[in-house]
């Protein structure tokens, strides 16, 4: 895949919690944006990201949520 392509995955909720840890490795992800960008593209992408035990929200405004990637 590429790089949009597996940020698209992230998003989606589409790939496993293994190859979503993994694919933060490989771009060294520590922080995951979701704002009115994302919201449009992946609506449901909210939800996917409060699905992750290893994502904890450290902002959280109506417009924009900030996760960070716990090692």
């Amino acid at each position: 895949f590429s790089r949009i392509e597996d940020i698209r995955s992230i998003y989606r909720g589409s790939i496993d919690t293994e190859s979503l840890q993994r694919l933060l490795d490989k771009y060294k992800i520590d922080y995951i944006y979701y704002s009115y960008g994302e919201k449009n593209e992946f609506p449901n992408g909210i939800h996917t990201l409060n699905s992750y035990n290893f994502l904890q929200k450290v902002y959280d405004s109506e417009d924009v949520k900030i996760y960070k990637v716990r090692n």
